[in-house]
Formats: structure tokens, sequence, C-alpha cells
């Protein structure tokens, strides 16, 4: 339940809200105006119509106590998918290699060759719009993280969890690990987070950067080259 906590707690969680009920207003709007459209006979009345068609939709407030009780009732039940279907690990790397992500949690969709953070994988499915019941809400989300076939969780600088779906036959346990998954693992964060730390290899000193944040459909996709180096970040 502290994961699903964690993957439901911040900005970006909030905002990806936001987006998929305007996204969901849209089309159900836009779909009763095609409706409408498609009996019309007026010339003015159908200009009037496809002006509609082009309206941007945007969500400038939600309900002040709605996303605190939604995120802990979708905490419970995206704990209970963990708990059950999940078998959990720890990898300990060699040497201090792995960046903490500001949205610590990566989702894997192997079948979609998919990965982001809860709310960018949800945003692809349209899975967090208040637009619609909550129960259906809840069941489409919970879903967004039944289909990752793994989720990985840097808890610090050398160590990360990482929970395998049941049906991989993975036992629990400590597994170490080269730098080099460690640095695989890097770029998995950097594509589910606009915002990291990593720590100098030759000092105490901790670095925080922050990428542009991405545009549309390349949101839960690998960063380029250039944005996923973090050797000495």
């Amino acid at each position: 339940m502290y994961l699903g906590a964690e993957m439901t707690r911040h900005p970006g969680w909030r905002q990806a809200v936001k987006l998929d009920t305007a996204a969901d207003m849209k089309r159900t709007v836009e779909e009763r105006v095609r409706k409408d459209l498609a009996k019309a006979t007026d010339p003015e009345e159908i200009e009037r119509l496809e002006k509609l068609l082009g309206l941007r939709y945007l969500v400038a407030e939600t309900p002040t106590n709605l996303l605190p009780h939604l995120s802990g009732h979708l905490a419970y039940h995206i704990g209970q998918t963990l708990y059950e279907r999940y078998s959990w690990a720890i990898y300990r790397f060699s040497e201090p290699v792995l960046v903490l992500g500001k949205d610590p949690i990566i989702l894997i969709n192997d079948k979609k060759r998919q990965v982001g953070s809860f709310s960018q994988m949800s945003q692809r499915e349209n899975a967090l719009s208040i637009y619609r019941a909550i129960p259906e809400l809840v069941k489409k989300a919970v879903a967004v993280v039944q289909a990752s076939n793994r989720i990985i969780v840097p808890i610090g600088p050398q160590h990360a969890l990482v929970l395998t779906q049941i049906e991989y036959l993975w036992p629990p346990g400590r597994y170490d690990q080269p730098v080099a998954l460690g640095e695989v693992f890097n770029r998995l964060t950097l594509a589910s987070s606009r915002k990291w730390i990593a720590w100098h290899p030759e000092s105490e000193l901790r670095v925080a950067c922050e990428r542009p944040p991405p545009s549309g459909a390349s949101a839960a996709r690998e960063p380029s080259p250039e944005a996923a180096s973090t050797k000495g970040a």
C-alpha cells in the first residue's frame, strides 16, 4: 500500500487526473456533437456544430477532497494487487550507481514495450478520468499496474526493490547485480521522472537535475541518449 500511495502522491498524478478528465470530456461531448451533426440540415447549425468539434477542453480544478480520497482508495487496491501478484526482491549493485527519481516507481509493460511512471502509463489508457464513475476509474487504474511485468523502485544509490509477476517464478531474495544493469535502471528512471538525484562517485555531494517536460505521446518512452547520460551526473 505504501508503493500504491507513492504512485499517487506527487504533482504528476494530479496533472494526469486533469488531463485524462479533459480528454474524456472532449471525447464524450464530441460523440454527441457528431450525432447531432449527422442529422443536421440547416447550414448555420452545421457550422455551429463543426466549431464545437474544434474546442479545446481544460479542467482547471478538481474537488478539494476528491484526490486525497481517490489516492487512498487506489493505494489500497494497488497494494493488494502488488501483494497477491508479484514476487519481491532486492537488487544490490556493486557501486553506488543508481539515480533516484522524483517519481520513484517505474512500471514496465513488456507486451506493449512501454516504460513509465504510474501517471504516464495510466494516461496512455486514459485511466484516471474522474469524468467517469469512480469504480470504473479504479478498475482501469489497477489494470495498468497489473499489466506491468516488472516494477522497479530505486531505494538508494546502491539498492533497488524489484517486483516481478509471480508467473515468472523469480524467487524473493537479495541479488548482487553489476553496474551495467544499474545504468539500465537509470535510463528507465529518466524515462519516468522529470527530476532526479545522482551521487558523485568521488564525494558525498548530491546533484539534482531536471529535464524539460516530455511532449504528448513521448511521455512514457525511453529518453534520448543525451538525456539518459547519467555517468557522474
